[in-house]
């Protein structure tokens, strides 16, 4: 097995034993790789563990898989997998039955209730077809928060645009999610969002064969309170935990101490170098980050992040590529894409970003068909293998490539607006988008192209330092 050289703070965090344990440290500063070798580690030195390692998407878990496959390493003893496969199966193994869990026929049953409210209530959460994606979050943040009664949904504290949710709104609300969950209980729906819950009220039912002497999570930040809290209740001998909050792209929001994990003192592992992307691509994505920090307003006390430099050398100058429209835009990217392969050894990975799953099937058409282009999704293509790879934003977290291109950075797309957005949808858009693209950037280990097109140039372009990339108009 070939051995990555790690540095002695990585490989103290690797052998440190705790009952909780958090690693935090930027993007490319080796969180992961130091998970995956602390799962080896324990993997070699106490053979018969029962070890469970959650992912933070599909996507990252076949990456790990096929990480432990490079290396020669079999993996049948352990459990990899997102937090909503694992319970998936662990429903089904307590139920006797497949749990029902399709999107679709959620949010079947949630417009069939915001029908019927709509019907009977004249309540301002009916008036305007915006506040239906607001009860749709409110629900999946209260679920997420393991809230089970009104008047502890009426005591919590909020921050943001929902502190001025009234007395009033709250019991609507509620009332919203009695009628919703109800429904899903007649219709035998269980939501994923519903999984930590019910998994937690049935935790003395929860077999054996799903308890582990060894729990590792991944990207904990994009896990809620709800997820968190069942897995430490899993009473694991140690819970090895890694984040970033500064990289949290999902809406969550809880302190490690709100969901029973312990990291003060030298509990923290915090890794303090970027091994991945060069000192160009960190300094033209900083501004980024440092703006999220700023406005950011329910920090964690116990994770506060620091900007770090890295420590590999110099590389490519990050590229700002103006095209004339979109047809432009996907042709220039791949003629810069297949330069770029033809001028390599063939030995490196280029990463294509898109913020959807229809682009990357558009760009896919027009790259030349004698490259080798793959699309990494939850089941198919290996990020570790030279190529070209075609991947969403999100699904890119937790991976890296010798180049990115991080294509259609244009207002509406990045941030994602649409027309029934009110001025604070809009804030707390912009506020997301703004750490995907900073977690995106960072995927880049030597070379960062963005490209956008027309006037319609994304806002995040205009927060970016134009010293640190060079602009070409195509």
């Amino acid at each position: 097995m070939v051995k990555m050289i790690m540095t002695k703070v990585q490989n103290d965090a690797i052998d440190f034993e705790a009952e909780h344990i958090l690693i935090k440290g930027a993007p490319g500063s080796g969180k992961t790789t130091v998970l995956l070798y602390k799962l080896l580690k324990l993997m070699k030195t106490d053979p018969e563990a029962k070890i469970l390692m959650i992912t933070y998407n599909k996507t990252l878990t076949k990456y790990v898989k096929d990480f432990f496959e490079s290396k020669g390493e079999a993996t049948e003893g352990i459990t990899i997998s997102t937090f909503h496969g694992w319970g998936w199966r662990l429903l089904l193994k307590m139920n006797g039955r497949k749990p029902n869990s399709s999107p679709k026929t959620v949010d079947e049953a949630f417009e069939e209730i915001y029908s019927q409210r709509k019907k009977v209530s004249k309540h301002r959460f009916y008036k305007e077809d915006k506040f239906k994606k607001f009860l749709e979050e409110e629900i999946q943040w209260i679920k997420g928060q393991g809230i089970g009664n009104l008047e502890d949904y009426k005591q919590v504290k909020r921050s943001g645009r929902n502190a001025r949710l009234s007395q009033e709104d709250r019991k609507e609300v509620y009332r919203f999610l009695e009628a919703f969950d109800s429904l899903l209980a007649k219709k035998g729906i269980i939501p994923f969002d519903d999984y930590a819950n019910i998994l937690s009220s049935r935790i003395d039912e929860i077999p054996s064969s799903f308890k582990y002497d060894f729990i590792l999570i991944d990207e904990a930040q994009d896990l809620n309170q709800s997820e968190l809290s069942l897995l430490r209740k899993l009473n694991p001998k140690s819970l090895v935990v890694s984040a970033d909050m500064g990289q949290k792209i999902y809406k969550t929001d809880f302190t490690w101490k709100s969901v029973g994990i312990n990291v003060v003192g030298g509990r923290t592992k915090s890794l303090e170098e970027m091994h991945r992307s060069c000192v160009e691509v960190v300094k033209l994505a900083q501004p980024l980050y440092k703006k999220n920090l700023s406005i950011e307003s329910n920090k964690q006390a116990d994770d506060k992040e620091e900007l770090l430099m890295p420590t590999r050398e110099s590389g490519i100058p990050p590229e700002l590529h103006v095209y004339k429209d979109t047809t432009a835009e996907f042709q220039g990217v791949a003629a810069s894409v297949n330069e770029i392969w033809r001028n390599s050894k063939r030995d490196i990975t280029i990463g294509i970003l898109v913020r959807n799953v229809k682009s990357l099937y558009a760009l896919k058409r027009v790259l030349p068909p004698n490259l080798p282009v793959e699309i990494i999704n939850k089941d198919d293509g290996n990020s570790l293998e030279p190529g070209i790879k075609l991947v969403t934003m999100h699904s890119a977290k937790g991976l890296e490539f010798d180049v990115v291109f991080i294509v259609r950075l244009t207002e509406g797309n990045l941030p994602y607006l649409t027309k029934e957005m009110d001025k604070e949808d809009v804030e707390e858009a912009a506020q997301s988008d703004r750490r995907l693209l900073y977690v995106s950037m960072t995927r880049a280990k030597h070379q960062l192209v963005m490209t956008t097109y027309g006037d319609k140039r994304s806002r995040y372009l205009d927060e970016l330092n134009p010293e640190d990339y060079k602009l070409k108009r195509k």
